[in-house]
Order: C-alpha cells, then sequence, then structure tokens
C-alpha cells in the first residue's frame, strides 16, 4: 500500500511540474505568430488560411473537424463579421504539456465598421497547442464570456 502511494505521489508529482513548465522562447514566439495568422486569417475572410491554424481534428467551441471548422468560419464571414470586426488577444500565458502546448488569454472583438470603433465581445480563451511538421497548431478552443459562463457558438 505505502508503495503504491509513493508511486501514485511521485507520478502526480512529475505531472504537476510538466503541466506548469513554460515552453522555449522560440516554440513561444511562434504560438505567438500562429494567434496573429489565426486572427488576421478570420477578420480578412480567408476561410482556408483560418482553417490551416488547426490540426485536422481541431475542436472550435465545439465545431470539431476541417468541415465542422469550415462551416463555421464560412458562416462567420457571410454574416458580416469578417469584414468589420478584429480580434486582438492579450494577457497570454503559454505552458507545455505532454501533449503540446496550453495557453490561456483575454479576448477583445472590436467592431470597426463604425467610428470609433466599440468593443463588440470580450472574454478569456483556453487554447491547446500542438506541435506539427507544419509548426504548431491550434487543437481546441474553449471560450468563456466575462461572467465566466462557457461561450455557446450558435451552429449555422
Amino acid at each position: 500500500m505505502v508503495v503504491a502511494g509513493l508511486c501514485a505521489a511521485s507520478w502526480l508529482y512529475g505531472q504537476s511540474l510538466h503541466q506548469g513548465r513554460p515552453v522555449s522562447s522560440q516554440d513561444h514566439v511562434d504560438i505567438q505568430h500562429l494567434y496573429a495568422q489565426y486572427n488576421e486569417t478570420i477578420d480578412n475572410g480567408d476561410v482556408e488560411g483560418w482553417i490551416g491554424s488547426w490540426t485536422p481534428d481541431g475542436d472550435f467551441n465545439g465545431f470539431k473537424g476541417r468541415d465542422e471548422l469550415r462551416l463555421f468560419a464560412r458562416d462567420y464571414i457571410s454574416n458580416g463579421d469578417g469584414a468589420r470586426r478584429r480580434h486582438w488577444i492579450n494577457n497570454l500565458v503559454i505552458h507545455a504539456t505532454p501533449e503540446g502546448a496550453r495557453a490561456t488569454n483575454y479576448f477583445m472583438i472590436l467592431d470597426v465598421s463604425v467610428t470609433p470603433p466599440v468593443v463588440a465581445s470580450t472574454g478569456r480563451n483556453v487554447d491547446t497547442f500542438m506541435k506539427t511538421r507544419q509548426g504548431w497548431r491550434f487543437k481546441t478552443r474553449t471560450s468563456f464570456r466575462p461572467d465566466g459562463a462557457r461561450l455557446e457558438i450558435r451552429r449555422p
């Protein structure tokens, strides 16, 4: 019983060390660049560019896999949001995980169709990433409203 307890404690300790470890400086820069690509492509109406920032089985708030990601992006852009919205993230914190990386950030979406621009939405994202042959890619995104409730995105 004692041996089993010590083994379990050692495993948990090892996991906690790995979960909180920062990513390398280069990985941090590469993930920041991925965020910029992600925001720029969706804001400019580039569906395929936005999908390219995801793993093939990526999950954006319940839209899973390339076909569903494409469905979301096309609907978002066809409703005019892609032409009038700009995504901003801040307070980015990135840590290594056994599978890749995990990040948290605050987001703000600006409506730039009016002068001056106005804040259309704010909240918090929890993202996971995998390093692929093409570089870092989003694996999952879960978004939360300012009150902490999970953001529910309507399906087209």
